[in-house]
């Protein structure tokens, strides 16, 4: 075999790993992009932008524009995001902000909400649960296990949880989404929780799946049994399929001295 040929064969392979490489990125992308909501398929919201802080802050003030129609939106959260009020706005003719529905999000256990929503209608309340779908096994302890003693810090084992989970988030605004979605990873946030709201808040999601992988390490050093470093890498989808990528968020802690 010439040179010649061996280096076309060479640059020929290298192509086609370069599209397989790139393939699932770009099918990923445009899928979320052709994602519609199931909650209200003729739903369009567009040109989400905050005027008072950022997403994920305890208090923000953004608009946004749904079918032709710009609304406004007033949040505010307390320090966990345990209790979120909302209050949203539709833009009159005469050019004023009309209040047409207030919201208060209220956490009463660690895997369940109570939204209260007062508009046109009336009040409605409704409890929001979140879902541990299912488990996986692998390397993963049990949680009653999780008070078993390692080894020194710095130098012990590391151990995994992995799972998926779900969670409604329909009709809720940015910061009730991401108080759900924060109690949801058992409050092992990182910086990417709220951009992540706003995008199923945009998209209109009925709910929010997702997929974690949560690693820790315990020290035996301690008078009590103490989680001495951990790590929680989640994948966010709009679908239960895994198809719609939201985005991922990642936390981290770690407690040495």
């Amino acid at each position: 075999m010439s040179l010649k040929f061996r280096n076309v064969i060479k640059k020929t392979v290298l192509v086609i790993l370069s599209f397989i490489m790139i393939l699932p990125y770009t099918t990923v992308i445009a899928s979320s992009a052709n994602y519609i909501s199931n909650n209200n398929p003729n739903m369009q919201r567009s040109d989400l932008t905050f005027i008072k802080g950022n997403a994920g802050d305890k208090n923000v003030i953004y608009t946004y524009k749904e079918n032709g129609k710009k609304y406004k939106i007033i949040e505010n959260a307390d320090e966990g995001f345990n209790n979120v009020i909302s209050k949203k706005f539709k833009l009159t003719e005469n050019g004023d902000y009309e209040e047409i529905q207030n919201q208060n999000l209220k956490q009463i256990s660690n895997d369940s909400f109570i939204l209260t929503s007062k508009d046109e209608l009336g009040i409605r309340q409704e409890k929001i649960d979140i879902t541990m779908v299912k488990s996986y096994d692998g390397n993963r302890l049990n949680d009653e296990l999780v008070s078993l003693y390692y080894t020194d810090p710095g130098t012990g084992e590391r151990r995994t949880r992995e799972y998926d989970g779900s969670s409604k988030i329909q009709d809720m605004m940015v910061s009730g989404i991401s108080a759900v979605l924060g109690a949801a990873l058992g409050g092992k946030v990182g910086a990417g929780i709220g951009a992540i709201a706003s995008t199923y808040f945009q998209k209109g999601a009925d709910r929010a799946y997702y997929h974690v992988v949560y690693n820790w390490m315990m020290s035996k050093l301690h008078p009590v049994n103490v989680v001495l470093r951990e790590t929680q890498y989640t994948v966010f989808y709009l679908d239960a399929a895994h198809n719609y990528k939201t985005g991922s968020d990642y936390y981290e802690y770690d407690g040495r001295w």
